[in-house]
């Protein structure tokens, strides 16, 4: 937008409506953090989730995943 590069962050449901989005200008792990654990917050538990496999969202998932905030 405006010339300027962000990054797309969004929430999906099974219906492909779009729950929630961010555009970010870093793609990192507090990024990535911040809008999973609001995404959780507000829709609740995932039945999945799908990432370009990038090494942050990763990482992400799987330390929600240790401190049992993500199934």
């Amino acid at each position: 937008m405006k010339g300027k590069h962000y990054y797309h962050y969004r929430a999906i449901d099974s219906n492909r409506n779009t729950l929630d989005m961010w555009l970010r200008n870093h793609r990192d792990i507090v990024s990535t953090k911040a809008f999973m654990k609001r995404i959780i917050r507000v829709y609740g538990q995932p039945s999945s989730i799908v990432t370009d496999n990038y090494a942050s969202s990763l990482k992400v998932i799987k330390e929600l995943k240790a401190k049992r905030i993500l199934d």
